[in-house]
């Protein structure tokens, strides 16, 4: 046996730490051999093999040793939330403001700039200038217990059944109503619910689809 070079020399590094991050849409797309529109496309020649083709598309391989397979991107026509972490979504948005989209435990916390994150927040500052009430998110039913009956009674349509609502932790006083003071929301209270209809005023308690759910907010 022949001893190895020692010459040669092999190239070394220093790992000093991993960072793990969620795929954007946009790098899942780039990395994907195909996309998956019609049932049949996962059986497409372009995700390896075994297939109906004779060879894989995306590696030119004819056996399955020598392909391991390849990645495809299923978009889905609307915004679906994984019933799976249903609970933790609602306690994550409990967990943050809905107007500056801050951590609400850290509300005292400043900036880059100096100023405080809340500083002119309606919905938590803590100097005074709060107008408006809480909102607390709550799941319709429980996602655990509706998955475990839709199991049971083969319902596939249990994720209708599965939703979030936001409801007013409390009410404001208008006094400037000539009959006397009355409890009313801002006109501009839900504005931070992404919509094409905005809900009337008055409304204590809406109904959020997945789409509005998951659109991440704006600057604030």
């Amino acid at each position: 046996m022949e001893e190895p070079n020692a010459e040669v020399g092999i190239p070394t590094v220093e790992l000093r730490g991993i960072t793990f991050d969620l795929m954007t849409n946009t790098e899942m797309e780039k990395s994907s051999s195909a996309s998956i529109v019609e049932p049949s496309d996962v059986t497409s020649a372009k995700l390896g093999l075994p297939n109906g083709a004779p060879q894989c598309e995306t590696c030119g391989a004819q056996t399955v040793r020598e392909c391991d397979g390849h990645s495809g991107v299923i978009k889905l026509p609307a915004t679906v939330l994984n019933p799976h972490l249903f609970e933790e979504v609602v306690q994550l948005l409990n967990q943050t403001c809905p107007g500056c989209h801050t951590p609400k435990q850290n509300r005292d916390s400043k900036r880059s700039n100096g100023a405080t994150s809340q500083a002119t927040c309606k919905y938590c500052s803590k100097d005074g200038t709060k107008q408006y009430p809480d909102v607390i998110f709550k799941a319709l039913t429980s996602p655990r217990i509706t998955l475990s009956k839709a199991k049971v009674q083969h319902d596939y349509n249990f994720m209708d059944k599965i939703s979030i609502t936001a409801e007013v932790a409390g009410r404001v006083t208008d006094k400037s109503n000539n009959n006397g003071s009355c409890e009313v929301l801002p006109l501009d209270y839900w504005d931070f619910v992404p919509h094409h209809h905005p809900p009337q005023s008055n409304m204590t308690k809406i109904l959020l689809s997945p789409y509005q759910v998951s659109t991440p907010p704006g600057p604030y």
